[in-house]
C-alpha cells in the first residue's frame, strides 16, 4: 500500500496524456484506452476504458491500474483510488489544454 507522502508526490507529478485528436466545435470523438500510460515519477498508471469527448466536455468510463518502476502492482485505498482517478482524468488533454 502506498503511503500518504508518496500518493502526494504521485498525484503531483502525472504526466499529461494528449489524445490524439482535435476537438471543435462542430465534433466528438470517443476514445478507447488500450493499455495507455501516465507516468508520475518512478510510477506508471495504466488506463482502460473508453471517453467520450466534445467541444462541450468529456465524459469518462475508466479503470486505473497503478504500478512501481519494478512493474509491481501498487494497491492503494479506495479514497486514494477516487483522488488518482479525479487526478487521471484533468491530465488527459485534447487541443493542447
Amino acid at each position: 500500500m502506498i503511503n500518504t507522502k508518496q500518493f502526494n508526490e504521485l498525484i503531483d507529478n502525472i504526466q499529461p496524456f494528449l489524445l490524439p485528436f482535435y476537438i471543435d466545435e462542430y465534433s466528438s470523438k470517443p476514445y478507447e484506452f488500450k493499455n495507455d500510460i501516465l507516468k508520475s515519477g518512478e510510477y506508471a498508471i495504466q488506463v482502460f476504458g473508453e471517453c467520450f469527448c466534445s467541444y462541450g466536455g468529456h465524459s469518462f468510463n475508466i479503470k486505473l491500474v497503478l504500478w512501481d518502476k519494478d512493474n509491481q502492482e501498487v494497491l492503494v485505498s479506495p479514497d486514494q483510488y477516487k483522488n488518482l482517478k479525479i487526478s487521471v482524468i484533468k491530465n488527459i488533454v485534447t487541443n493542447g489544454r
